[in-house]
């Protein structure tokens, strides 16, 4: 089985470079998906509650993603701190879904997976996987999506500067998509062609998925 992993910015489309790879065969891994879910579990939430305090749960008693990530995301060493404690709480059961679902897959004998996960390089995760692919876009591209989402620049750029530095992000990737601005290529056949020199086989998405 080979797993390929997908990096890059926020708003850089990472989730959309993932589906492209899914319609030529692959299985994604959604990693921010599994964040969730991990959120959702009791003793998780409890623990965050712990640490946090009840003020970061709707009033149907489930996280308040929004409340939690003004916490964590704060500016100065105190939103330092909250971000490293979130992290200790989630990630080590982000990391053993992911790990048992790898297994899953691979015991399915499933030829091509994909791990759409943001923070890859900063908790190792990355290391389950064979190649790295790095979904590069402009930044005015990058707001204009997560705008989308409600975010505000402010709360955009916080986000990035907890997160590795995009070029040495790239760096740490053998191939790169374009996503943004003007790119001579479509997504679809930038993938593609990927796929065909990964040896995977005829990376044709077809017209009517484009």
């Amino acid at each position: 089985m080979k797993v390929l992993g997908i990096v890059g910015g926020i708003g850089s489309g990472k989730s959309f470079v993932a589906d492209c790879f899914a319609r030529l065969g692959a299985t994604v891994i959604d990693a921010d998906t599994i964040g969730h879910q991990v959120l959702d579990d009791g003793r998780v939430r409890e623990a965050l509650v712990q640490t946090f305090g009840a003020d970061i749960l709707r009033h149907d008693g489930s996280v308040d993603r929004r409340a939690l990530a003004r916490r964590v995301f704060a500016p100065g060493d105190e939103g330092v701190r909250s971000l490293r404690q979130l992290e200790m709480l989630t990630h080590p059961e982000i990391e053993r879904r992911i790990e048992t679902r790898l297994q899953e897959l691979r015991s399915q004998n499933v030829p091509v997976v994909v791990l759409d996960a943001a923070i890859m390089l900063q908790t190792g995760w990355h290391r389950v996987c064979d190649e790295l692919i790095f979904v590069e876009a402009d930044d005015s591209t990058r707001y204009a999506r997560v705008a989308c989402r409600g975010w505000s620049r402010d709360e955009w750029q916080a986000r990035e500067r907890r997160q590795s530095p995009l070029d040495w992000a790239k760096a740490q990737c053998k191939w790169v998509v374009f996503n943004g601005g003007e790119p001579a290529t479509s997504v679809e056949d930038q993938v593609g062609s990927i796929w065909e020199r990964m040896g995977l086989g005829r990376g044709a998405l077809g017209a009517s998925e484009s």
